[in-house]
């Protein structure tokens, strides 16, 4: 049985650069504290201890390698790892909020929307971590694991079980998982794999379910003493509970399809952006490169500029030149910035991992992703990730192929909502691209030559588009000409 390392006293120096300020839990094998960093004075770290053995050493600093190579919003960074005193330390970014347990237990009950967005986000992580080469199996995914930000968004800690998948083995070296949570094979000794970690979402989305009662489903088939839950959802959470890992959802893309459809049910449920704090994100992409995905960005974000009090512009593209552009036609005095306001929009160049979940998080209730035509894999992702996908297509029928490649190139990365705008075409032009995509809905756009003063048509047509993913009492009831919607 592994053993717990002796606790560090605050003060403690770690690897000649971080002291131990104060201790802030333990479990299993593993203390985990909060350090201050000698060599940039200000900044806090989380420093996981876990006592190691020599025989374990180059092991542990494969895993932490490849743990160190990770870079998504979702996840902490690993920033460092090293052996001291026989224990070895793993250094990773001070997440700030509470865990999913202690978010629980001080709500007294999350509703099924709400479960729903914290489900998607857990699924934003998984499926980073799945479809890494080799993938990365969390193994030890639970409420205590993860953690709620003051902004709503879910960030995963404690990476100290995480494992590559090594499909050559048939067991995992060290049988791991917290009871209620591990998966059955876990248990058997069997190796884990992305399922494995299916099973353990599952049972966080009946602990929230439940109010926190269970995390395996009860004998006699309802929730006894908590709420009752949509039929849908009970299905997600069945199918990710199965016994047989074959007979679970089998990526986290699929569980989030599921929950994508469901996020949008008509009966009786609320949409999930409705009820959330986290802002309604708009992706916009282009076919191809001058179709003036910059311009329909910004058109989009000052049309809508009325309609919250606060409205974001993120110019995603690093190469662009957008931002520069748009700094110099501001009021902005200085040489350099990241971010500006100007006329009731705030405006950021390509941010960092750190600064996007800021930007989710600054109180902005839209977000308008300018991403460019040329988008590369994590740009890719952030579009699938959207509440709203947007893609310009050229208005000339003759490029038909481009067209096609687009949508097929993009079909790959499937989303809540995805709509097609077509500039300065006529109506039958629209008609052509609509049957071409075959259903999807095709907006025709009018000229507009001045982006920040949209006119009044312009703006109606930016509420209709984006009309799916605006509050209820935000929504436009105008009529609208026939020809500038195809479904």
């Amino acid at each position: 049985m592994a053993q717990m390392p002796d606790l560090l006293e605050p003060g403690a120096l770690l690897g000649d650069r971080y002291t131990i300020a104060r201790h802030t839990g333990s479990g299993g094998s593993s203390h985990v504290y909060v350090a201050n960093d000698l060599k940039l004075p200000g900044k806090v770290w989380a420093v996981k201890q876990t006592l190691t053995a020599a025989e374990g050493i180059s092991r542990m600093e494969e895993e932490a390698g490849m743990l160190i190579a990770l870079d998504h919003p979702r996840l902490p960074r690993i920033v460092d790892f090293f052996i001291q005193d026989e224990a070895a330390f793993l250094v990773m970014d001070y997440v700030e909020g509470v865990t999913l347990e202690d978010y629980l237990q001080k709500s007294r009950a999350v509703s099924e929307a709400q479960l729903l967005r914290i489900a998607d986000q857990v699924c934003e992580g998984l499926h980073y971590l799945h479809t890494r080469e080799p993938p990365i199996i969390y193994r030890d995914l639970k409420p205590s694991n993860l953690m709620v930000e003051q902004s709503g968004e879910i960030r995963f800690v404690d990476f100290g079980t995480a494992r590559a998948y090594k499909p050559q083995l048939s067991e995992d070296t060290i049988q791991l998982g917290t009871v209620g949570f591990a998966a059955p094979e876990q248990y058997l000794g069997l190796q884990s794999d992305p399922r494995t970690d299916m099973y353990a979402l599952g049972a966080i989305m009946l602990y929230l379910a439940s109010n926190g009662k269970y995390t395996q489903w009860p004998k006699e088939g309802g929730l006894p003493g908590s709420r009752e839950i949509s039929p849908e959802l009970t299905r997600i959470i069945r199918k990710l509970l199965s016994y047989e890992p074959g007979d679970r959802f089998q990526s986290a893309r699929e569980v989030q399809e599921e929950l994508h459809r469901l996020s949008s049910f008509p009966a009786g449920f609320v949409r999930v952006n409705e009820v959330s704090k986290r802002p309604v994100v708009v992706a916009v992409t282009g076919a191809v490169p001058g179709v003036g995905v910059t311009h329909f960005s910004l058109m989009l974000a000052h049309a809508l500029a009325g309609l919250f009090p606060k409205i974001t512009y993120v110019d995603w593209n690093a190469r662009s030149s957008a931002f520069a552009g748009l700094l110099a036609l501001s009021s902005y005095s200085g040489s350099l910035a990241d971010s500006f306001e100007m006329r009731s929009v705030t405006y950021h160049k390509k941010p960092s991992r750190a600064e996007w979940l800021q930007i989710l998080g600054s109180g902005s209730r839209m977000i308008i992703m300018d991403l460019g035509v040329d988008m590369d894999k994590d740009g890719l992702e952030e579009f699938a990730r959207s509440d709203l996908q947007l893609v310009v297509l050229p208005a000339s029928v003759w490029r038909r192929k481009e067209i096609e490649q687009c949508s097929s190139r993009l079909a790959a990365y499937p989303g809540r909502h995805r709509k097609y705008i077509v500039p300065l075409a006529d109506q039958y032009g629209v008609q052509q691209i609509g049957r071409l995509l075959k259903g999807s809905k095709v907006y025709g756009l009018p000229a507009e030559p001045d982006p920040f003063n949209p006119g009044e048509g312009t703006v109606e047509l930016a509420r209709r588009i984006c009309e799916g993913v605006l509050p209820n009492k935000q929504r436009s009831g105008r009529w609208m000409p026939g020809w500038l919607k195809i479904r």
